[in-house]
């Protein structure tokens, strides 16, 4: 990220570690900014399935009153998010925490704050659907 900032190169990534996002954000947005350079992250792998699917429901039925995807996954994660779990996880702090679990650590924030169902980031609850499925923390919140 650095060195795209520096050269004047647009930045992609596919990325959904937003912890390593907010700190990206935090260093390099305003001097990408007066460079004109974008900064693009979180750019398909975690997200873009979901809400592409949410989109071709709610143009194809009208406006969705609520939207549930399931998915099973086998097997382990990339050698690059493995990395960054480590790396996190040998720096946590407090405030590094805090920001893993804020539903809104990219912005957004509504103007009637964190609502219970935004909190699906740092609790597992119980499909209220399919009571043997318990739903693991969430990347997208809406």
């Amino acid at each position: 990220v650095k060195a795209c900032v520096e050269h004047g190169t647009h930045y992609v990534d596919v990325t959904g570690e937003t912890p390593w996002v907010r700190e990206m954000v935090d260093r390099y947005h305003s001097k990408a900014r007066e460079r004109g350079v974008m900064l693009v992250h979180c750019a398909g792998q975690v997200c873009t399935i979901d809400e592409v699917n949410c989109y071709l429901l709610a143009k194809k039925l009208g406006p969705l009153k609520s939207f549930r995807e399931y998915f099973s996954q086998y097997g382990g994660v990339t050698g690059g998010t493995y990395a960054t779990n480590v790396v996190t996880a040998q720096r946590m702090t407090q405030e590094l925490f805090e920001i893993s679990n804020d539903p809104f650590n990219l912005g957004g924030r509504r103007k009637c704050g964190v609502r219970e169902d935004d909190r699906d980031c740092s609790v597992a609850v119980q499909d209220p659907i399919f009571p043997a499925i318990w739903l693991q923390n969430a990347y997208n919140t809406a």
